[in-house]
């Protein structure tokens, strides 16, 4: 049996979440997910469909959720392989007792964390983590699994010298869908649905919009901007805090978050997309939008370059000035300029990033691992 593990089971762990899920549903040999439970792990339970699920309660103030059921749950499971997705937390402890006490394979997500920006972020208590097992962790996992090639390389920069298979995030492309129509002589939608927090560029698109409104630009007059997604670090109030500083109010809306049928009408609803990130694995929500056909505005920290290559992404730069300079190019175009580039983006997930393609690879990384023939090309040994 093949086992997948988690920090979280639910929209808490925000992209990972679906990540897990989705491979879970996708796979041909349906896995056991096994997490911790969080406030919203009953709400979001129906997310799995037919996967088998077991939450565990976390002790109260770990600042690392310990649960010692997980373990002792864990041990009396007949798994052949175990797949950590995300790290840092406890579950990576757990996975690595695991492999040190049974030696089957283990696999290991960091679904971006291991990143120069993200390793920054919280760096003291990650180097506590570091320290006591994360570390250890590393040098005994069997496979790392980067969501790109830029991932893979920081990776390597640390030390890790495991075997890594190069394998992306995917998408469900949503059935035919019609656009929702809006009143003629509306203001066009920019879109940003995600975490509230420092690393996803916010303020720095705020600040951009400022720029525009000091300049007297024509997008705040045609451009109305949301603001989807759960507050992180009580970063949400710092954003408000700095729109009304700037007088924006009447131009940035925060929705607060949309999930499921709510989120696809809005997706239905809107006119671009816009990700403006310090850091990322490989976002789901830019896959997301594509599939919706929508126009997509993202740093090339967002670690989807053929986004740029295609022409289904506009790059922008960490740069509030340069970012105000995009947002005036889209305003530039005309809507028949904008379908162009969503139809691009739809395009691109619909050849490259589909959950049932990333199943197939991930089940050929386990196989490899398991009888140790038919290494896949993706799967890079130094």
């Amino acid at each position: 049996m093949i086992a997948l593990i988690t920090s979280s089971l639910s929209r808490s762990a925000g992209g990972i979440y679906d990540a897990v899920r989705f491979l879970a549903q996708s796979m041909k040999r349906k896995p056991l997910v096994l997490g911790l439970k969080d406030s919203f792990t009953e709400i979001d339970a129906h997310g799995w469909g037919n996967i088998e699920v077991r939450s565990y309660k976390k002790i109260k103030f770990s600042l690392f959720g310990y649960s010692p059921l997980l373990w002792s749950d864990l041990k009396q499971m007949n798994i052949d392989l175990l797949h950590l997705h995300g790290i840092w937390m406890y579950p990576q402890l757990v996975s690595l007792r695991w492999k040190l006490k049974y030696n089957k394979p283990v696999v290991i997500s960091p679904h971006g964390m291991l990143d120069a920006w993200a390793l920054k972020n919280s760096s003291i208590k990650k180097k506590i983590i570091r320290k006591l097992f994360a570390d250890k962790s590393f040098l005994t996992v069997d496979c790392i699994h980067a969501l790109c090639y830029s991932e893979y390389k920081s990776i390597r920069k640390l030390g890790i010298n495991k075997p890594i298979a190069i394998i992306p995030n995917g998408i469900n492309i949503p059935e035919k869908f019609v656009k929702v129509d809006k009143p003629l002589g509306s203001k066009k939608t920019l879109l940003f649905i995600g975490r509230i927090h420092p690393k996803k560029g916010i303020e720095l698109l705020i600040d951009a919009l400022n720029g525009l409104k000091m300049k007297d630009s024509t997008f705040l007059k045609n451009w109305n901007v949301e603001i989807i997604g759960w507050d992180q670090e009580n970063h949400l109030e710092e954003l408000k805090i700095k729109c009304s500083k700037y007088n924006l109010q009447s131009n940035i809306r925060f929705v607060g978050p949309l999930f499921g049928e709510d989120k696809k009408t809005k997706l239905k609803s809107v006119d671009a997309f816009i990700l403006p990130s310090y850091s990322e694995g490989l976002p789901m929500s830019v896959l997301e939008a594509w599939s919706y056909r929508l126009p997509v505005l993202m740093t090339k920290e967002c670690n989807l370059p053929e986004g740029f290559k295609t022409n289904s992404a506009i790059e922008l730069k960490l740069d509030s000035e340069h970012i105000s300079l995009m947002l005036e190019k889209i305003n530039k175009l005309n809507d028949s300029e904008l379908i162009k580039i969503g139809d691009s983006g739809f395009k691109l997930v619909s050849k490259k990033f589909t959950w049932e393609k990333v199943a197939i690879d991930m089940e050929a990384t386990y196989n490899w691992l398991l009888t140790k023939k038919n290494k896949p090309d993706f799967i890079k040994i130094n």
